[in-house]
């Protein structure tokens, strides 16, 4: 930082964020972040405008909602779909989930966005009427007392307006944390998809803690493994592992990134029940 640059606190701690975050994508490599290069400088201006842009949609509700559909592989028709979190930059364009989320979960903004998402449906309620809908929501949420207590009040007034719905958790969820969300599911009695299966669990014993103290209904087969099946027989193992799995404990399948026929036709080879992806329909922007 050159000797005569004026920066404030609050500058200077967004300068920080920025430096670990570029830090963080490539840990094995030695970051500098040199504010005497006009680029880097910029680079820093344009993360400073979108946390600080970020911060105030999520706290203002100032976000939108869009829907895509799950489909049953072998009716090819929409069982149920999934909640999907857009927002807009200052012209009105949609921000990619891809730019904000991984802002979201770094900076511990994801219980915010998870009540505000919340808050949409209830205020738009008429809008998710005649549809079965799964909302995502972190584990990190139930830690948070205040967005807990939010979340609760206003999973109930989704019951009370007659939505037909359930909640897609992390499988990252710690051993920590199920205590809280077992005795809220036990309690409110909705359905329960777990998301991303294969990115977050340290062992088998961990997932079958969770299932064996919640009515997880659905497993989300992660995208990753999913889109390289036509090419890759080992991704193909894994996929056919996790899906017989599922099934020997009842647990009805999902598999993201159904981008192409390719991926649809060996989903159901192998038997997966349910797929989301482009090739069956895009997001649709709903409010």
């Amino acid at each position: 930082i050159p000797e005569n640059i004026n920066l404030s606190k609050k500058s200077l701690l967004n300068t920080i964020r920025f430096a670990m975050r570029k830090s963080k994508k490539n840990p094995s490599t030695l970051f500098i972040l040199d504010l005497r290069k006009l680029d880097n400088y910029k680079k820093i201006v344009i993360f400073k405008t979108l946390y600080e842009d970020l911060v105030e949609k999520l706290s203002s509700g100032n976000l939108g909602l869009a829907i895509q559909g799950i489909y049953n592989l072998k009716t090819r028709s929409v069982n149920h779909y999934e909640v999907l979190v857009r927002l807009r930059d200052n012209k009105g364009e949609i921000i990619p989930a891809y730019e904000f989320i991984d802002v979201v979960y770094e900076y511990r903004l994801i219980d915010l966005l998870d009540v505000m998402v919340l808050r949409k449906i209830v205020e738009n309620a008429n809008l998710f009427k005649d549809k079965f809908i799964f909302v995502n929501i972190s584990p990190r949420t139930f830690k948070v007392s205040p967005s807990f207590e939010e979340v609760k009040k206003l999973t109930e007034q989704m019951k009370d307006k007659g939505l037909k719905f359930g909640f897609e958790i992390t499988e990252q969820a710690t051993i920590e944390d199920l205590d809280v969300i077992v005795n809220f599911f036990n309690k409110m009695k909705i359905p329960i998809s777990i998301d991303d299966f294969g990115t977050g669990y340290s062992s088998f014993s961990h997932f079958v803690e969770i299932i064996e103290r919640v009515p997880v209904e659905l497993l989300k087969i992660d995208g990753s493994y999913v889109k390289k099946i036509p090419e890759s027989g080992k991704a193909e193992k894994i996929v056919k592992t996790v899906n017989s799995m599922a099934h020997s404990l009842n647990i009805k399948t999902v598999a993201e990134f159904a981008e192409n026929e390719k991926i649809v036709e060996k989903l159901e080879k192998i038997g997966v029940d349910y797929a989301q992806g482009y090739y069956f329909e895009k997001p649709k922007i709903l409010v």
